[in-house]
Formats: C-alpha cells, structure tokens, sequence
C-alpha cells in the first residue's frame, strides 16, 4: 500500500508522458523561471510525510522532486525520471506495469490473453492520464 501510494504521489510531482503528448501541471510550469518557488513546493509535500505514521514521519527517500521534475520536463524529458507509457511495448511490461500499480494481482496474470492484457493496460493508462490535466502541446 505504502509503494502504490509513492508511485501515485510521484506521477502527480512528476506528471506523465506518453507517445507526443504530455499530460499533469508540471508541463503547463515549464517556461517559470522562479525555481525558488518549486523548492518552496517540494517542502511543503515533505512535510506532510512528516504527518503519515505508515513512513515513519518523515519523506522516503523514493519521493520525486518537483524542481528535478520541472528540469526534467524542460531539458530531458525521455531521462525516465517522468513516467513513460511509450516504454510497455510488450505484454510482461504491461503485466509489471498492471500489477505494480494494483490493477492486477499477480497470481491471475496466467488467466488472461495478450489481448485482455492489452484492453486491460490501455483501460489503466487511460484512467490515470485523465486524472493529469493534458497539455496541449507536443513533444518535439
């Protein structure tokens, strides 16, 4: 529960691409120039860590930055440190990817065709992009 709860909090900080397009308010940031503020920001998401007893009161050591998130969106975008759904081409990826985030259990990932695995991926890629505002515009 702790991990899923990182990785959600994470591809909010960090937003998400996939294909040309780039999805969460990060992107719509990109052009401040007042990183100060960012510093200020990622504070504050420390802090609350300091309120949650299930990671000991303080923030892991796994929780992404915005100021590293904005960075990344400017300069890197393809560095892996924003999330990529371009990168589950095959199905053991979109299998990982589905039972790392809670979609699947791994035990009945035997019980499904490439086909449902498929369905299954892009039904969850798309309710956590449509939960992240989409810029309108594109990787270039």
């Amino acid at each position: 529960m702790k991990a899923l709860f990182l990785l959600n909090i994470n591809e909010k900080i960090t937003g998400a691409i996939t294909e040309t397009k780039r999805y969460g308010w990060i992107f719509y940031f990109i052009e401040i120039t007042d990183i100060h503020s960012l510093h200020k920001l990622d504070s504050i998401i420390s802090k609350q860590f300091t309120r949650l007893e299930m990671f000991n009161k303080q923030p892991p050591k796994e929780l992404k930055s915005l100021v590293k998130s904005h960075y990344s969106a400017k300069y890197s975008t393809f560095d892996g440190y924003i999330h990529n759904y371009g990168v589950y081409k095959s199905t053991i990826e979109k299998i990982r990817f589905l039972v790392k985030f809670g979609y699947l259990n791994e035990q009945d990932t035997q019980n499904f065709t490439e086909e449902e695995i498929a369905r299954k991926f892009e039904i969850a890629k798309s309710t956590r992009l449509v939960k992240l505002e989409e810029d309108i515009g594109n990787i270039s």
